[in-house]
This record gives structure tokens, sequence and C-alpha cells, in this order.
């Protein structure tokens, strides 16, 4: 793949809000644009946003089409590379077909939907789901909780996990989100209006390279409604909702997943209390 230069900002600067332009490539990611629209079999999707990125994914704010009520959902884009090589999407549907009534079943974040998009970079697994903030950028913001509910919660989660034979693997901060009232309540214009518009770079190949249709035709610095909605999140921190999410290294032990053979040791459950032990990922 050929060099790249940016028009502005420099890129030691800009790979502060984005991800490197090096991960669009077949096998990597997909190349999204603001205002993009994709389909699958139960809905139809706006892309609006930039919300962050991670490893292996990208993850977008957008909204609903073609229904009564449009609502604000979060798009995950998986990178190629991963696609039949992770239960991310399996675990879930599986997790969003059990029942609302069971104990715990609120603090997973909860999944609408999963479809596939096949783009110039491989066909890549899209997982949409109800808006949350991730437990991580709260402390930046000034937002204090109850850790203890934090945790009460957390535990909750875990056990309709287990209680489904269902193994995390990879719980952490980033991977731990919170639900705020007011993410129910608010309409899509209002949020989009609190992150202002998306900001733009556009970016420039130095010398040819072999993929073009790869690249975006610019990237999109993060949203930043966090911060615009700090006060409100710091009057409602005490009518939370702590959600579990990111299933790319879970598994369900006792079944044929493309996990189950890999996650190198013995997983077991502690009947009758909702806990298992299970070695971390590698």
């Amino acid at each position: 793949m050929g060099e790249y230069r940016y028009l502005w900002p420099l890129p030691d600067q800009y790979e502060e809000t984005t991800e490197q332009i090096q991960r669009y490539h077949p096998g990597g990611l997909h190349p999204v644009h603001i205002d993009e629209r994709y389909s699958s079999a139960v809905g139809q999707y706006r892309v609006l946003h930039k919300l962050g990125y991670g490893s292996y994914s990208h993850v977008w704010f957008g909204q609903t089409l073609a229904s009564p009520n449009s609502r604000g959902v979060v798009l995950k884009l998986i990178a190629s590379q991963c696609t039949g090589k992770t239960n991310e999407v399996e675990i879930n549907t599986y997790l969003a077909s059990r029942s609302k009534e069971d104990f715990g079943f609120r603090n997973f974040l909860f999944c609408h939907d999963t479809f596939q998009l096949h783009g110039p970079n491989g066909v890549h697994n899209v997982i949409v789901t109800e808006p949350a903030i991730s437990l991580a950028n709260l402390p930046s913001l000034g937002v204090e909780l109850d850790e203890r509910e934090v945790v009460r919660q957390m535990f909750h989660g875990l056990s309709f996990l287990h209680r489904h034979g269902v193994v995390h693997r990879d719980l952490h901060l980033g991977n731990i989100a919170v639900e705020f009232p007011f993410l129910r309540t608010s309409g899509v214009n209002e949020i989009m209006k609190a992150s202002r518009h998306p900001i733009c770079h556009p970016c420039v190949l130095s010398t040819a390279v072999s993929h073009p249709a790869s690249l975006p035709a610019y990237l999109v610095e993060k949203a930043k409604f966090c911060e615009r909605f700090a006060p409100l999140m710091r009057e409602e921190a005490s009518s939370i909702v702590v959600k579990l999410l990111d299933f790319g290294c879970a598994f369900r032990p006792g079944t044929n997943d493309v996990l189950a053979a890999e996650q190198g040791g013995p997983c077991f459950f502690l009947e009758g209390t909702g806990m298992c032990s299970c070695p971390p990922p590698s």
C-alpha cells in the first residue's frame, strides 16, 4: 500500500481523534461515509456520526429508517478479517432472544439487529445496538457514579450471561457501558444537535495504491456529544443501567462455536452462584 499524506492536520495531530487510514485495506475496516444507508432483513439505517473505534472495528451513531418512530442506534462495523473467526454476532443474537423478564437481561447491551455488509475490503459483520456510554469515558467528564451500584449491576449482567452458558473473557472498563435516562428519551435530532456537525478530514495519497476503493474519501473525528451532555449525566447519575458489551472474545463452553476449542484451558461454572472461572484471552 502506498504512502499517505494528509491535507490537514498533520498526522501526529490527526491520529489522536481518528483511526489510522492504514487500517483500510482488504481484510480491514469498511470505508464508511456520513449519510450512507444500510439495509438488513429487518431494518434500514442511516449513518450520522462516528462514536469511536477499537482494535478490529469502528462504531457509528445512526438512526432507523422506514419505521413510524425513527430512533437512535449504534452501528458497530467489524473488520472483515474477523468474519467467521469470532462468535460476536451469534452470541449477541442468542442473548437478545432470551426473555426480557430474565434477571440481568437489562444489564447487557441489547442487540436490535445483525447483518453482513459486502464492501471493497471484504464481508463485514454489522451489529446494531441501543446507545450507551462507556464507563471508561465518565471520569474525564466529571461524572461520579455509585461504585457499589455499578458493581452490583455488573454482576447481574454476568449472572445473566453465565446462566445462559456465555463466558465474556474480556471484561474491562471499556466493555462496560452505562445507559442514562436521557438516552432513552432524547430524539435523534437532539443528540445530533449536541454533538454538532461531523468534522471530516480528507486524505490524499502521495503514491498510487493497488486498492484505492479500500480507502474512505475522508476520516471523521469522534463525536463529542458526551461532553455536551455531561451536566445531564451528572444529574441522572443515580438512575443508570449498567450494560455489558463487546462479545468478540466470548464463547459458549460445550458448543461447537469457533472459540470454544481455543479458549486455552479449563472453564467451569460454580453451580448456584452464576459465577464462572475461565482463563483470560491471550
